[in-house]
């Protein structure tokens, strides 16, 4: 089992926040402008303008492509996975 790893993130990315999960998007790079769902419990608050996600290498995560269509409803484009090592490289 691997270890837990800290990761600091611009409130730019941080979308919608539930209960139960905190929507993160992407910056530059092959996954720009894809989004994922992070459990709220992994997610906290450092200041006004940066919070922390809290992973494991070995975690998985779904990421979604997902744009407005022109009605306004939300539409997936593509899916794909990753896990926890290639999350953390996407904001380094």
């Amino acid at each position: 089992m691997s270890e837990w790893k800290r990761i600091i993130i611009s409130k730019e990315f941080l979308g919608k926040r539930t209960t139960k999960s905190v929507l993160v998007f992407f910056p530059d790079g092959k996954y720009k402008d894809w989004s994922c769902w992070v459990p709220s419990k992994l997610v906290r608050e450092i200041d006004d303008s940066s919070f922390s996600v809290s992973t494991k290498y070995d975690f998985e995560y779904k990421v979604q492509l997902i744009i407005r269509d022109e009605h306004g409803c939300w539409k997936t484009l593509k899916e794909d996975t990753m896990n926890g090592e290639e999350f953390i490289r996407q904001f380094s």
